[in-house]
């Protein structure tokens, strides 16, 4: 059995969810105390226990903990087995979040599988759909997963009903090096909203284009009548080794061109950084640690990588190694 300490460094939900995902692959019974204890809700909430409920009916675990609210949790997995599922997070808990989740897992299933979400896909603290869509699966393509994915409807907090479809087929991971962009592709702007006039994208378009140092391309999807409100702009740049991101919801009070600026602030000071965006580095280790081998080149090892560093040295047995001097983590 493997004793995880879920208050560790950055002591969020990301320690739980690479736990489960690499107690399934390995087949390793776990516990992990102290779940979420630097946060303002210590705990499971909706989305970190169906994130525990829909791994425990994949692979047939035992668990005990997985409660609203538990601080414990043990989790004893079976084998993984691929199938069709659909799983109602319940609220606009992230379902970005939970397909993070299920991906490594399934990946090592023996067959293909369908998976539904239902919940939040552009929410606080997680990454927008267009993110995942555009930056984290083709990024994890390179290193070998097999997944596709689409969003039926967004959901917005605190609404949701949001609906995330993904198919993953077995995956043969292998080495890839993270060490630099290489020459630029495209730049890209999604730009979405949700039962909003549509002068609110039109505005975001035009400061993003007004402001942007080149060509940047620009989708607008407006959904006119949608279960939840809201507005969001994901930026990805395409290049030649690898994509990167930045991502920003719409606020009550502050105005669309004020949103732009901040996200395309944000996305050029991850473009500087010649290194995957900085939400990126931490789950790439995962992916490494499942190859075998590769770098990740980084501008600033943030506590949350450093805290997945800690949970797959624990559960995988794998010591990813951090290069101070060139910014690397390596295995």
């Amino acid at each position: 059995m493997i004793e995880i300490d879920g208050s560790y460094l950055e002591g969020g939900g990301q320690i739980l969810r690479t736990a489960l995902s690499l107690s399934a692959i390995y087949g390793k019974f776990f516990t992990i105390s102290n779940i979420r204890a630097n946060r303002p809700k210590p705990g499971l909430l909706p989305q970190h226990l169906a994130a525990v409920n829909a791994m425990s009916i994949i692979c047939n675990a035992k668990v005990s903990g997985n409660t609203i609210g538990s601080t414990e949790l043990s989790f004893e997995p079976g084998e993984i087995r691929a199938g069709n599922h659909t799983f109602d997070i319940g609220t606009a808990g992230s379902a970005t979040l939970l397909s993070q989740t299920l991906i490594p897992m399934l990946a090592h299933a023996a067959a293909r599988s369908g998976i539904t979400i239902k919940g939040g896909t552009h929410v606080m603290k997680s990454p927008s759909f267009e993110y995942f869509k555009h930056s984290f699966i083709p990024n994890i393509r390179k290193l070998g997963a097999n997944v596709e994915v689409e969003m039926k409807n967004p959901g917005f907090y605190p609404q949701g009903g949001g609906e995330v479809v993904l198919h993953i087929s077995p995956s043969k991971f292998r080495p890839y090096e993270f060490l630099g962009l290489g020459q630029h592709n495209k730049t890209t702007a999604h730009l979405l909203s949700a039962n909003l006039p549509t002068h609110v994208i039109e505005r975001e378009e035009k400061r993003l284009k007004e402001n942007f140092k080149g060509v940047i391309d620009v989708t607008k999807t407006n959904y006119a009548k949608n279960q939840s409100t809201g507005n969001a702009i994901t930026i990805i740049g395409e290049y030649e080794n690898y994509c990167i991101g930045a991502d920003g919801l719409g606020q009550i009070g502050k105005p669309a061109e004020n949103v732009a600026g901040e996200i395309l602030a944000a996305y050029e000071e991850e473009a500087v950084q010649d290194a995957p965006d900085h939400n990126l580095v931490d789950q790439l280790m995962l992916y490494v640690a499942l190859a075998g081998k590769g770098k990740i080149k980084y501008g600033a090892l943030s506590n949350h990588a450093k805290t997945n560093i800690y949970t797959i040295s624990k559960m995988a047995g794998i010591e990813l190694k951090i290069d101070e001097e060139k910014k690397t983590v390596y295995l």
